[in-house]
């Protein structure tokens, strides 16, 4: 993609999408770089690397390029042509600082929705990775938890408690966020539902141990029954 053809972030910024286009200003840009003894992800070694030796102007001058790849980027989501659009945020994520934290937050957060939209299980679980960095370099950062908390939901039960609790976090850092608050609600009811199906199939299951130990008796768990008393506990009632 040309210059010519770069689309302004501007123009691309979409309430509806999961993935971020504003530019912040050069001021906004951290003077310091993050901790170096935090566990690298290879993009932030190698950004690491190239910046050691820079001069503000030529930190500012990556952080510039950087935003133009990913214009290139969002240009290519909106167009669904994903894998470009994630090459374009790969090279983004190389070129800009890692003292510009808010813009490297951003880009893995766009990443991650480039990756989630490939449609594989290991592409989601690299989206989720990006969430994750994402959120580390910036945890007031809605998007990532928002994506995230969809792509837990969409891997099935096992991961409801993780959705739920992005969707909580986002509740947290904006009470009005109605895909949050209507999201929250539905995986509360969802949770509920397969809680009270694992514990039908695990009250299932040792009914059947019990049959199996008391069958050389004669007797089976019918001959006994559960009764639930005033404090809540449960006291055991025999049958002939």
């Amino acid at each position: 993609m040309s210059k010519e053809t770069r689309v302004s972030n501007q123009n691309l910024s979409s309430d509806d999408e999961l993935f971020e286009d504003c530019v912040e200003s050069s001021e906004q840009c951290e003077k310091k770089p993050e901790d170096e003894q935090c566990e690298l992800s290879s993009d932030e070694e190698y950004s690491l690397h190239l910046e050691r030796d820079l001069s503000d102007e030529q930190v500012d001058e990556r952080r510039e390029e950087a935003i133009r790849f990913k214009a290139d980027g969002n240009a290519y989501f909106k167009n669904k042509e994903f894998t470009k659009a994630e090459q374009m945020y790969n090279t983004a994520l190389r070129i800009c600082p890692r003292r510009c934290v808010e813009e490297r937050s951003i880009l893995y957060n766009n990443r991650a929705a480039a990756r989630y939209h490939l449609d594989s299980e290991e592409c989601k679980r690299k989206a989720i990775a990006d969430c994750e960095k994402s959120i580390k370099l910036n945890a007031n950062y809605v998007k990532p938890y928002l994506r995230r908390a969809m792509i837990y939901r969409e891997m099935g039960k096992d991961r409801l408690d993780e959705a739920l609790a992005d969707y909580k976090k986002v509740i947290e850092l904006d009470k009005n966020n109605k895909e949050a608050s209507i999201a929250a609600k539905e995986l509360q009811n969802e949770i509920n539902e397969r809680n009270e199906q694992l514990k039908k199939e695990m009250l299932s299951k040792l009914k059947d141990l019990g049959n199996t130990v008391l069958r050389p008796f004669g007797l089976s768990t019918d001959n006994f029954q559960l009764q639930q008393n005033e404090s809540g506990g449960y006291s055991i009632n025999f049958q002939q």
